[in-house]
């Protein structure tokens, strides 16, 4: 981000209020307090989750307005595990699988093929 226009500090800006949050759970708003410095890496959001993010400028006196809030979208992550993995011999030469898609906690927004490997045992 940029710091405010110089005759909008109204004295020497001595850090940053940045705020965030999950679109969808006001009640996950988190703050941090940052020096005067115009970047910041947040770490450990939810894989695949829109978050909104303000920024506002500090100085001697206090807290300035929130500038416009962003929103952002994590990049997806790859699937956990299918759960309940069940097989049914069909016949001498068929076998039917089936299974429950991965728990939603585990990162994937959207799947839209699965693989199956398959082989003969020694």
């Amino acid at each position: 981000w940029d710091p405010p226009a110089e005759k909008d500090q109204n004295g020497v800006i001595i850090g940053y209020l940045i705020k965030y949050q999950l679109s969808s759970d006001p009640s996950s708003e988190m703050t941090r307090i940052v020096g005067a410095v115009t970047q910041l890496s947040l770490d450990n959001l939810m894989s695949g989750e829109t978050y909104s993010f303000s920024v506002a400028a500090i100085n001697s006196i206090g807290t300035g307005p929130d500038a416009t809030m962003v929103m952002f979208t994590t990049i997806a992550d790859i699937p956990g595990p299918v759960r309940n993995l069940m097989k049914t011999v069909s016949s001498a030469t068929s076998v039917t699988i089936s299974w429950d898609p991965p728990e939603p906690s585990d990162g994937y927004t959207n799947i839209s093929i699965y693989i199956i490997r398959y082989g003969e045992l020694d």
